[in-house]
């Protein structure tokens, strides 16, 4: 599947001083694929480097989390690394 814009949240970090922390939630795609590069290209604009991302896979009955960050956005290519 591919990113869903509409389940994606900003928790905080509302100012472009500071990384932001992201809530993202799918019940199209696992975790790996929303640790894969460029899935969330559509939100360059808004994501920034350093910025981290709570994900939510919620494919099956049981849900799996995982913790990414931004460490990659050049306006044409978003890549994400993951923490947990």
């Amino acid at each position: 599947m591919a990113f869903n814009r509409q389940n994606l949240s900003r928790i905080s970090g509302a100012n472009t001083n500071s990384a932001s922390q992201w809530a993202y939630a799918s019940t199209d795609d696992n975790l790996a694929a929303m640790q894969a590069a460029d899935y969330f290209l559509d939100a360059t604009v808004e994501m920034g480097v350093g910025d981290t991302i709570i994900l939510s896979d919620q494919t099956a009955a049981t849900p799996v989390n995982g913790i990414s960050f931004v460490d990659a956005n050049d306006g044409l290519t978003l890549t994400t690394a993951v923490l947990v």
